[in-house]
């Protein structure tokens, strides 16, 4: 392969037979892998240099480098070196994207929003990559599915954003690439790029090609506190997971409620271990810990199939959040005191936990691709479901908040809807605290002010005064 990253696949003159399964990595609880001679790991089959054309020819040594690889890329590759469980791929390297990518923003420039994506998915691939793309499906058994890895997936607060395509096969892995690097002039990247003061000539692209499989489960799970410390018994912190049954993408989009469960060493709470058995929330909090020690990241998706759980991404820990920017932190005179037990008028409404921290704000119902008023001031967003197209919204709270004008959003309330959704972990990476499936209803008159307890999973509602109506 000139062009294409081994992600733990083998090449042609590595290939298995055609009746054998796709190449897989270790179990979890499996040792490291042989290290073998120089060069011989999971990038031993190389593309060109980062700063070279996507035409030019090999090169040798490992590149693992979000912006060579995409972040989402680069951090499975670290948690391949350490052993674990990745599923087998490879990487179309970010600057294959470019011409693509320039030719989008050109169009978007020229002919407004809907001209990218369209320019983007005319593009004609290089011939030698559109072969050796359709290669690599075939040696991965066929079927893949191809997924986004910009660097700018190395902060959660991007997650959700690009698409994936499922079911792609070795006739149309090409335009199933394309439609990755399309998915960057949709509108919610489109409005996240803005709200983070970039433009679009300035997005970049690798695409990840793996084997597909077909879940039995599958859904979040993040270290409590962003360790991994053990104890003289081996028990780690509280691993928080969340799951469904089947294929986790209804969940991490918002649509599928799922259930959560709490697991420390050898013992776990809460609604999942009914749902998808006890032994894989363990085995899949083993793998958040590991994961958090092989990439520095306290969260990850994943995957059952076939008894294996799998890392299908590294997610958190980034410098995204602002710290400085404490959760809760309201301009709203007497937010402090609604939720106390003195105002009479105080109304608790429970629902889930889905990102800690506590926020106070005059209540705003929006529905995706809706904007902000830009005198909002403080607000608490209810939204039906915490779908990634809502997203900008606590992007563009997380900039004007910074700046101290404008409308700035101190929570969310989801009426449905998981914890363990993208949206969610938008929402922890900008410090914005979230309950879900909370059923408040749309403010009238002068509306309402709620205080948004990420830690209790409760929502607290009183009516707004008309001096803090607009405030």
């Amino acid at each position: 392969m000139r062009h294409l990253v081994s992600l733990g696949a083998a090449a042609a003159n590595d290939a298995p037979p055609p009746d054998a399964p796709p190449p897989g990595a270790r179990p979890p609880d499996a040792g490291p892998p042989d290290a073998g001679p120089p060069g011989a790991g999971p990038l031993a089959h190389l593309a060109p240099p980062s700063g070279a054309d996507c035409a030019s020819g090999p090169t040798t040594g490992a590149e693992a480098d979000p912006a060579f690889l995409g972040a989402k890329a680069e951090r499975l590759w670290r948690a391949l070196e350490a052993g674990l469980p990745v599923l087998p791929g490879w990487v179309v390297p970010a600057r294959c994207a470019r011409p693509a990518l320039r030719a989008g923003a050109a169009a978007i420039r020229a002919r407004g929003i809907a001209a990218g994506r369209r320019a983007v998915l005319g593009t004609e691939l290089d011939g030698d990559l559109a072969a050796e793309l359709a290669e690599a499906a075939r040696l991965l058994g066929g079927r893949v599915i191809v997924r986004s890895s910009s660097p700018l997936e190395a902060e959660s607060c991007w997650a959700g954003a690009f698409a994936s395509v499922a079911e792609a096969g070795p006739d149309d892995i090409v335009t199933a690439v394309r439609s990755v690097w399309a998915s960057a002039f949709a509108p919610d990247p489109l409005g996240r790029l803005a709200a983070c003061g970039l433009t679009p000539e300035q997005v970049e692209m690798a695409v990840l090609v793996q084997s597909e499989i077909r879940p039995d489960a599958g859904g979040t799970a993040r270290t409590d506190g962003g360790t991994a410390r053990t104890d003289g018994a081996g028990r780690g912190e509280a691993v928080i997971v969340h799951g469904v049954r089947g294929h986790p993408g209804p969940m991490l989009a918002g649509w599928a409620d799922g259930a959560s469960a709490a697991a420390r060493g050898d013992r776990c709470t809460g609604d999942l271990a009914a749902l998808i058995g006890r032994d894989t929330v363990l085995a899949t909090a083993r793998l958040a810990r590991a994961a958090l020690l092989a990439t520095g990241a306290d969260g990850i998706e994943w995957a059952l199939a076939d008894g294996d759980v799998w890392l299908l991404q590294a997610v958190g820990r980034d410098d995204s959040r602002d710290d400085s920017r404490a959760p809760g932190t309201s301009g709203i005179a007497g937010a402090t005191g609604m939720a106390g037990a003195a105002d009479a008028d105080a109304r608790r409404v429970p629902g889930n936990a889905a990102v800690e921290g506590i926020g106070t704000g005059r209540l705003l119902f929006r529905r995706p691709h809706d904007a902000l008023p830009p005198d909002a001031g403080d607000v608490v967003l209810l939204v039906d479901r915490p779908v990634p197209a809502l997203a900008p919204l606590l992007f563009t709270s997380r900039t004007r908040a910074g700046a101290g004008v404008g409308a700035a959003v101190r929570g969310v309330i989801s009426r449905g809807g998981p914890a363990g959704s993208h949206l969610a972990q938008v929402a922890r990476s900008c410090g914005i605290p979230m309950v879900v499936g909370c059923p408040v209803a749309e403010p009238s008159g002068d509306g309402q002010l709620a205080t948004v307890n990420g830690f209790a999973g409760e929502v607290t509602l009183r009516p707004a005064r008309r001096s803090e109506a607009r405030r």
